[in-house]
């Protein structure tokens, strides 16, 4: 799938009101930055364009519910579990969006993140809530990334717009790069441990294989 017409500007700020003003059809208009999008809501707000203008993202970005609520059936928590959870709950209180990117987290609470975050559910309240408004908005605006992603052939949009299209080999490289480590596991095999002590002996065979695969791949790669 590709729009009718795509357009690449240069860095700088896309007036909504304008691309309104001029849109055939659907537009999408994809930025590089938070900055950008923090213009571009202030925008919506300012001009009321709420009924025309609708922001989507990666599911990844929006938090899952599902997710939250199993997770705080834990028996027990860690002190960045309870930092991250208290900042969660305070937050999905006055959302309107449940976009995760609204808050800030730390490193150790970023990899919690991947655990409570939407995997693509399309039923999920949150990024189901932004699906249905872009449906009926004219213009959608989503972050580069959003191109890599499977929601971006249903949108359908007839007009390509994008903002800071020299930034968009950056986020080429980082969608089609995939990085990964042994650090990665250690919170997701923690979390399994304390839900399923029962499974501990197979959870641990687990951790000891994952020990094994990235050691023979460290070697590989400092071979080649």
């Amino acid at each position: 799938y590709m729009p009718q017409r795509t357009l690449a500007e240069a860095p700088g700020y896309v007036s909504l009101k304008n691309t309104l003003e001029k849109a055939r059809g659907k537009t999408l208009v994809c930025f590089a930055t938070d900055e950008a999008e923090r213009r571009y809501r202030e925008e919506t707000e300012r001009e009321s364009l709420d009924d025309s203008v609708a922001f989507l993202d990666t599911p990844l970005n929006f938090l899952s519910e599902k997710k939250l609520a199993a997770f705080l059936e834990k028996p027990n928590f860690s002190d960045t579990e309870t930092a991250l959870l208290t900042k969660l709950m305070l937050w999905k209180e006055a959302t309107r969006t449940g976009h995760l990117r609204e808050i800030g987290f730390s490193g150790e609470e970023y990899a919690l993140l991947r655990l409570l975050s939407n995997a693509g559910d399309t039923n999920e309240n949150f990024f189901a809530q932004a699906l249905h408004h872009e449906k009926h908005a004219r213009v959608v605006c989503a972050p580069h990334r959003f191109l890599f992603d499977e929601h971006f052939k249903a949108l359908a949009a007839e007009t390509l717009i994008i903002e800071d299209a020299l930034a968009l080999e950056e986020t080429v490289t980082q969608a089609l790069t995939r990085r990964t480590s042994s650090s990665h596991f250690e919170t997701p095999i923690r979390i399994l441990k304390e839900l399923h002590p029962h499974e501990r002996e197979t959870i641990e065979s687990l951790e000891n294989s994952l020990a094994i695969i990235f050691g023979i791949a460290g070697i590989y790669f400092e071979a080649h």
